[in-house]
């Protein structure tokens, strides 16, 4: 299996400031460290269990200051023809309303716990692309 042809999607709402989602997701300890240094990992680092780091050429992220349909958060998912499976399984979860998303394509991801909250948002699931 293509390791880019999973995405792990994870939405809702946050009163969290979009300053304070990039911070989650900040990587300056990981790249300003010496090799075999310690560094502190970044907030998705933590939660999802990365051993070091994660790819930011795997990631993408949607924040708007106000709440809407879920379906009108997921324009940058690089698949369009999943949308509907994201907007069913958030129905299956009762999150009917997004400010902030964010997925991660790798099928090597160590799996997320689907319903549960990470920085605010629930990971909804793994989808083919």
């Amino acid at each position: 299996m293509n390791r880019m042809s999973l995405i792990h999607l994870w939405i809702g709402k946050t009163d969290k400031s979009l300053e304070e989602i990039e911070a989650y997701f900040n990587l300056d300890s990981f790249y300003d460290s010496e090799e075999d240094e310690d560094f502190e990992k970044c907030g998705f680092c933590k939660e999802v269990t990365f051993s070091e780091s994660y790819d930011e050429n795997f990631i993408g992220q949607e924040y708007k200051d106000d709440p809407m349909p879920v379906g009108s958060m997921l324009d940058e998912i690089p698949s369009p023809k999943i949308i509907p499976l994201i907007v069913d399984k958030c129905g299956d979860l009762n999150v009917t309303e997004a400010n902030a998303m964010f997925y991660y394509r790798d099928v090597e991801l160590p799996k997320p716990e689907i319903g549960k909250k990470y920085n605010d948002l629930y990971y909804i699931g793994e989808f083919p692309i």
